[in-house]
Formats: structure tokens, sequence, C-alpha cells
């Protein structure tokens, strides 16, 4: 019941963001399915490997792939996408305990804190890349499949 919870309120979460963000009516509720299913992933790889990062990691970069996808199903700008199914792994918690010990002296645990937050935040930007950059060479390997196959004519 917890994690169908998180997964309702993950969902709101990324709606409310994408009406901030003024995206189309007939893009939000795709856009955070797309949060939803990577931010699942997330929670699942991260209890199953034991590394926070990594879950989120796995759960960007699915939501890229959707995103992407959705992106050219839907005729619309893949960062519509993009950003709002990353707001639900974005580790906010983390950077608010980061400055909240910096503020009372607490250094190591400032610095524990910073490290994950960190590396969660490195993992949300290598998943969204590494999508990026599939979704790329799938388009451009489909593009040059694409054409009659003739040499072009020199003149």
């Amino acid at each position: 019941m917890d994690t169908a919870l998180q997964l309702i309120g993950c969902f709101a979460a990324a709606a409310m963001f994408a009406l901030l963000f003024r995206t189309p009516l007939r893009l939000i509720i795709p856009a955070s399915l797309s949060a939803v299913a990577g931010y699942a992933l997330s929670l699942w790889a991260g209890a199953r490997i034991n590394a926070e990062w990594a879950g989120i990691f796995f759960g960007s970069l699915l939501s890229a792939l959707i995103g992407e996808w959705l992106a050219r199903k839907l005729r619309a700008p893949a960062t519509i996408f993009l950003t709002v199914a990353v707001i639900p792994m974005v580790p906010g918690a983390g950077l608010y305990n980061t400055m909240l010990a910096l503020i009372q002296n607490r250094y190591v645990d400032a610095a524990a804190a910073g490290s994950n937050t960190m590396l969660a935040a490195g993992a949300i930007a290598l998943g969204l890349s590494m999508a990026a950059s599939t979704a790329y060479a799938f388009r451009r390997g489909r593009s040059t499949s694409a054409g009659t196959g003739d040499p072009p004519a020199s003149r």
C-alpha cells in the first residue's frame, strides 16, 4: 500500500509540475505516466541493488526513453516529457539535509548527505544523456536506412 501511495503521489506531483510549466493539456497525463514508470523502476531498482543512486539512474533512463518515444508519437518536444518525468527523482531532501548539516556545523553529516545528493544528481544527468544519445542514434540510423541506397549523382 505504501508503494501505491507513493506512485499516486508521484503522478499528482508530476501533473502539478506539468501545469506549472504550462504543458499542453493533452500531454499532461502521458508525461505524468512516464514519471510514474521511471519512479517505480527507481524505487524497485534502488531497493534491489541497495543503492539509491543506481535506482535513480535506471528510473531516469526509463523515463527519458519513454519521453523520447512519446515525443515522436505525440509530435511534441521531448523536453516537455523529460522535465516532468525527472521531477520525482530530484534529490531535494538530500540538498536540504546537506545545507542543514552545514549550517549546524555537522560537517561529516554534510559530506555524507552531499555526496549522496551529488551521486543522485549525476545519475539523473547520466540517465537523461544516455537516453538522448540512444534516441539520436536510433533516429539517425532510421534516416540513413530509409534512403534509396543510391549514391548521390556526381556532376
